[in-house]
């Protein structure tokens, strides 16, 4: 009698350190993939955006200087290239094919500004940071799609602060309309704070603010 006894408490034991192990295990296990999801979430929400290359991370909003168009073109450490300048050359535009599987929305007559004079040293060393880019070279600069029809040239333009649009219309169109490598034109410009990358549209310039001296 008394070893069926033991017999018994054994096998009650065995069952409950069983229990125990499996509860255990199975909340230490659930305790496992809430940390992972919870590590995953921070992650996504924490992670920095990719760089543009040459450039730095990304500067918080509040602390982006707001005088990009009054200060001459320039790099500094914390907000990369930035700044105004001012460069001689004529329009140049050619239609970008947009083919099956290529990187592009549709086909557009693109419109770039060809650098003739007054093509400063660092807006050579800015182009060289843009490797692979179509929006800028050591000797122009893209503008956008030009749209004959609607009687504009249309970009995009992103900076840390701000993403706008908007189009060179008007006389300063014509102006550039009528400029030739014989007849250049002296073109204002300026490129915000933009040390992140994003996916650049068809009609992305990296500049703003163009005004046709």
């Amino acid at each position: 009698m008394n070893k069926n006894l033991a017999i018994v408490a054994i096998v009650i034991l065995l069952i409950g350190g069983g229990a125990a192990f499996y509860f255990g295990f199975n909340a230490g296990y659930e305790k496992a993939i809430e940390k992972s999801q919870t590590d995953q979430a921070k992650t996504s929400e924490t992670a920095p955006n990719e760089r543009v290359s040459g450039e730095v991370d990304r500067v918080p909003t509040n602390d982006i200087p707001d005088n990009t168009n009054q200060v001459s073109f320039q790099k500094t450490e914390k907000y990369g290239y930035y700044g105004t300048l001012t460069v001689t050359g004529y329009l140049d535009i050619q239609t970008r094919t947009c083919n099956p599987g290529d990187m592009c929305g549709e086909t557009v007559d693109y419109a770039s500004f060809v650098i003739t004079k007054n093509n400063p040293e660092i807006l050579k060393e800015f182009a060289a940071t843009q490797p692979g880019t179509t929006f800028i070279s050591p000797d122009r600069i893209g503008l956008g799609c030009y749209q004959k029809d609607e009687g504009r040239i249309y970009y995009e333009n992103f900076g840390d602060s701000d993403s706008i649009t908007s189009n060179i219309v008007g006389s300063d169109l014509a102006k550039l309309e009528a400029s030739t490598r014989d007849k250049p034109v002296e073109l204002k410009l300026t490129k915000p704070v933009h040390t992140t990358n994003r996916n650049e549209p068809d009609c992305y310039s990296l500049f703003r603010n163009f005004d046709l001296l």
